[in-house]
């Protein structure tokens, strides 16, 4: 049941994902985790690609360092979360 503090309230983005080393082509689960009563969900990986759900899987092509990053909106706006 949803609180009446999250329907009126701004999202605030916050996801985990399933791995903490990732190899080339590895899959990699990443699950929503944030607050506010978000409408819209959506990934972007770092590497040119998007998705867009509360779990999503993502491998990657190439080696490399990766910034993913989760953008939660709702009619009272959006929020951006990327983990460290």
């Amino acid at each position: 049941m949803l609180s009446r503090e999250n329907t009126r309230s701004r999202p605030n983005a916050d996801f985990r994902f399933s791995a903490s080393r990732v190899e080339v082509g590895q899959p990699v689960t990443f699950t929503d985790r944030s607050t506010g009563n978000a409408t819209e969900l959506a990934w972007d990986f770092g590497d040119g690609t998007a998705a867009a759900g509360p779990t999503v899987d993502h491998s990657w092509t190439a080696a490399g360092t990766y910034r993913v990053a989760l953008t939660a909106t709702n009619a009272l706006g959006s929020d951006t979360s990327a983990p460290a």
